[in-house]
């Protein structure tokens, strides 16, 4: 999705690590280079991230991130 992002706030941060203490980390690692290890972990780790957390469409705004709604009504 173009202009998505993950939404970490409101994630099912139980199953995720659920799923992460299932992994066998050195069993499936081993014997990979670090190049192939790391490309590995990040797949597993997206995948995983793409299953449990939520993508919402960013909205653009014309105030800075940190901006709440009470400093942007009081501007």
């Amino acid at each position: 999705c173009v202009g998505c992002v993950w939404f970490f706030f409101n994630c099912n941060y139980a199953d995720i690590t659920f799923c992460l203490a299932l992994i066998d980390w050195n069993k499936l690692l081993k014997g990979l280079s670090i190049n192939k290890a790391v490309d590995l972990f990040y797949s597993i780790i997206y995948d995983i991230i793409d299953i449990f957390v939520l993508k919402i469409i960013k909205r653009q705004s014309n105030y800075f991130p940190w901006f709440n709604n009470n400093l942007k009504e009081s501007i």
